[in-house]
């Protein structure tokens, strides 16, 4: 990053996913990766199982984020999609 380069907001960088834009979706994943594998972690106790849900986290984000509302905290509807996820993922299932 360059020095006086702000970082962009979790807001701006949805939107930017939203035209398609690959950079701001690499940003986003990077941004929440920790926190979305710490979940899955936490539900499957295997580092390799939340590994594989954490892909499969991020990629229902991405189908469904043009569902999130843009007045709730991304964060919170992340966690929540990747709760729901795990729960109904067939890899959550087989522990």
């Amino acid at each position: 990053m360059q020095k006086g380069t702000a970082t962009p907001s979790d807001a701006e960088l949805i939107e930017r996913c939203l035209q398609k834009d690959n950079a701001a979706w690499e940003a986003i994943v990077a941004r929440f990766r920790r926190k979305v594998f710490h979940i899955a972690y936490k539900f499957t106790g295997k580092h390799d199982e939340a590994e594989d849900l954490t892909q499969e986290i991020f990629l229902k984000l991405l189908r469904s984020l043009d569902k999130f509302n843009r007045d709730a905290d991304f964060s919170t509807w992340l966690s929540s999609v990747a709760r729901t996820s795990l729960t109904a993922s067939p890899l959550s299932q087989a522990t």
